[in-house]
């Protein structure tokens, strides 16, 4: 008899464990800017430290210098004027690969990966496991985004929905997933709902603790079936309540994973370019803009990640054996953008994991990668019903829930001091070295750069 217990775990060929050992695997402490000690505090202080410092010295330069306030200000224009030349510029780019992209039948290559696949049937089992986080959500909306998945040519035979609910909802909320479930069960191979409990110690309400705990439901949910799956063919896709998914999404990403080895598909966290454009002209003008910003600077990303590696964002997918990494260990439920955190988390990941198992000191190379699906999903822009000045307040308290993930510049730093205190700075190959900064530039330029320009 098939049990969790006895189905092995392999990775690259090499047996790993039983699935329940995997799963239940020892898990190194979280590191994370709520611990205790001093470190965490410092590296909490530094965006602030370096927002207002900055501001400060503008101030100090235009009082004392003019001069130096000049060439100052316009040092940042220039910066920001290459910053904004390179989104136009590879955002032009990515537009001409999302068009390309929509005219491939991508479930017609996946077939044909799995008829040509040697031997016979072993790329057939693949599982997609949706989670949909969402607090008071609407109904209809919420139903809309149900049925784009389910227009997904895998959606009967491969897709599982997790609706990740709040229990702050209460019965409403209970109500609503139950008519949900009622509604759209035909339409995937499973649907069932999480309810996350309220008032649990050391997290923040949000997306990120939301979509932990339906995580670890999923993994108690589902343990017989995955313990029949090659971790690195169930793909885990985190999603906002409102995002309308391209039906070939799934297809394509089934498809790129394929393509790659299992070590490969195991570092990849992949990404589609996210167009907020479902009420693009119902919005206020500053709404709007935002958006269009919001998608240059994605489309951008995603085109060109030779000087920066690009972190995900909103909607994204990722296999079960990294998300279950022991030094990943699911989404951290004490953050606020949980996606560029899950990025990082990611990235520093691997590093640990050579660190700690590689007897020969060999250089730390960082092995995760950001790969995008051009298959655009789609989204809404924040709006009120009660009209413009509304919809501007309401798009205001959004942009200031994004600035909190200026912490994450401060997470960042403190993963690369802890790691340079354990393996020495030598011990870290160059390339990560580089992309480690590279990422914390690209943070410091979105949150710190661009508000003090």
């Amino acid at each position: 008899m098939i049990t969790a217990d006895t189905v092995p775990v392999t990775f690259s060929g090499v047996l790993l464990c039983t699935f329940a050992t995997w799963v239940s695997s020892t898990q190194r402490a979280p590191i994370t800017l709520s611990g205790p000690g001093f470190l965490p505090w410092l590296c909490c202080q530094v965006p602030g430290v370096l927002l207002f410092g900055l501001l400060g010295g503008l101030i100090v330069c235009a009082f004392e210098s003019k001069a130096a306030y000049y060439v100052t200000t316009a040092g940042f224009t220039m910066y920001i004027m290459a910053w904004t030349t390179n989104m136009a510029i590879f955002s032009a780019v990515g537009a001409f690969r999302m068009r390309a992209a929509a005219l491939i039948d991508w479930h017609e290559r996946l077939q044909a990966v799995q008829e040509a696949a040697k031997p016979p049937g072993s790329c057939d089992n693949i599982m997609h496991i949706v989670i949909l986080p969402n607090y008071k959500e609407d109904e209809d909306m919420l139903e809309e985004t149900l049925l784009h998945i389910a227009a997904s040519p895998l959606a009967t035979t491969c897709i599982r929905i997790v609706l990740g609910m709040e229990a702050r909802e209460g019965e409403a909320g209970s109500e609503k997933a139950e008519r949900l479930i009622e509604k759209t069960k035909h339409l995937f191979a499973d649907v069932f709902a999480t309810f996350h409990p309220v008032g649990r110690p050391g997290e923040v309400a949000g997306k990120s603790s939301n979509t932990q705990w339906a995580y670890k439901e999923m993994l108690t949910h589902y343990a017989s079936d995955l313990a029949r799956c090659d971790p690195t063919r169930v793909f885990i896709s985190v999603g906002d309540a409102d995002t309308l998914w391209h039906p070939q999404y799934f297809d394509a990403l089934a498809y790129q994973a394929l393509e790659m080895t299992p070590e490969e598909a195991a570092w990849t966290i992949w990404q589609p370019p996210m167009l907020l454009f479902r009420n693009l002209f119902a919005v206020p003008g500053v709404t709007r803009l935002g958006g269009l910003g919001t998608l240059l600077f994605e489309l951008a990303g995603l085109t060109n990640q030779w000087l920066s590696p690009h972190m995900c964002f909103s909607s994204y997918s990722l296999t079960l054996i990294l998300a279950n990494h022991r030094f990943v260990a699911g989404w951290d439920a004490d953050v606020v953008a949980e996606d560029h955190h899950m990025f990082c988390k990611c990235f520093f990941a691997c590093l640990w994991e050579e660190l700690d198992g590689d007897r020969e000191k060999l250089p730390l190379k960082p092995k995760l990668k950001l790969s995008a699906i051009y298959l655009p999903a789609q989204g809404y822009l924040v709006e009120s019903s009660e009209g413009y000045f509304q919809s501007c307040w309401a798009r205001f308290q959004q942009a200031r829930r994004h600035s909190q993930g200026v912490a994450e510049l401060g997470y960042v730093l403190l993963q690369y001091i802890k790691l340079l205190l354990s393996a020495g700075p030598f011990r870290l190959s160059l390339s990560a070295h580089y992309k480690i900064c590279a990422i914390m530039w690209k943070m410091f330029t979105v949150h710190i750069v661009n508000s003090v320009q």
